[in-house]
């Protein structure tokens, strides 16, 4: 059973100012909670769920039942987010954030005006899975922790710093960077020669990046499409991955 207070509390992280305030987020999806459970356990605030999902996943969650609410379906569906309901909602803390601007991995990526929340997603799934552990992104991209981008990380929320920061900053922070504008007629990614750490920026996926960016970085670079059927351009989480898996292989030439 959920309280009234408890579901206000719910419904009120749907609101990025409030996520931020409290520093909670909403994860659903067996799947996707099970696994940030696994990931953050000391995260896990609330587990909503049914008498039913609870049984099946009772090993999973033996450490965490004074955090349980079994609740009926109908209660999971007035509190989601998702048009398709899951058995499961759980609320965890963010992650702690290093804000240290000093390289974790020799890649980083830079995202300007990401505004899809499922490509940010994939994009830090991606990340995770390449070892890259620092995204940093222009002001006006998507928040992390809205709903559709936390489902489309998976756990990789918990292990990705993903930082809000202005380019100017990032200029300031990162002056002795490699940095790459990703843009449609640059040189081929694979030609640039690898040496220390690289920042591989990404643009919006309709106008690419700002003239600002482009303007600043050491070298443009494309994925070249000369066996297109007719695409005009890649899907942002798409190229990010690409990029990531050349720049961050170092089985890759020039490294």
């Amino acid at each position: 059973m959920l309280s009234k207070s408890e579901k206000l509390w719910i419904n009120s992280l749907k609101e990025k100012k409030t996520r931020y305030l409290r520093q909670q987020f909403i994860a659903e999806g067996s799947r996707l909670i099970l696994d940030l459970i696994k990931t953050a356990p000391d995260k896990l605030q609330m587990i909503c769920a049914t008498k039913t999902w609870a049984l099946n996943n009772e090993s999973d969650l033996q450490n965490h039942n004074p955090k349980l609410k079994i609740v009926e379906l109908s209660v999971l569906h007035a509190v989601s987010s998702l048009k398709s309901t899951d058995e499961v909602l759980a609320v965890f803390d963010f992650p702690e954030i290093d804000v240290n601007r000093t390289p974790q991995s020799n890649v980083l990526l830079y995202l300007d005006r990401i505004r899809d929340p499922g490509n940010l997603g994939s994009i830090i799934r991606s990340a995770d899975w390449f070892g890259i552990q620092q995204i940093y992104c222009s002001l006006d991209t998507v928040d992390p922790f809205n709903n559709k981008c936390v489902q489309a990380t998976m756990s990789s929320i918990m292990r990705v710093a993903v930082i809000h920061c202005s380019w100017d900053q990032m200029l300031i922070d990162f002056k002795n960077i490699n940095k790459f504008a990703t843009v449609l007629n640059g040189q081929p990614y694979y030609e640039i020669e690898k040496t220390g750490s690289q920042l591989i920026c990404i643009g919006n996926e309709a106008q690419g990046l700002s003239d600002p960016i482009i303007n600043s970085c050491n070298k443009t670079i494309s994925i070249p499409s000369n066996k297109s059927l007719g695409a005009e351009s890649l899907n942002a989480a798409i190229a990010s991955s690409i990029l990531m898996a050349w720049f961050a292989d170092p089985r890759a030439p020039n490294n």
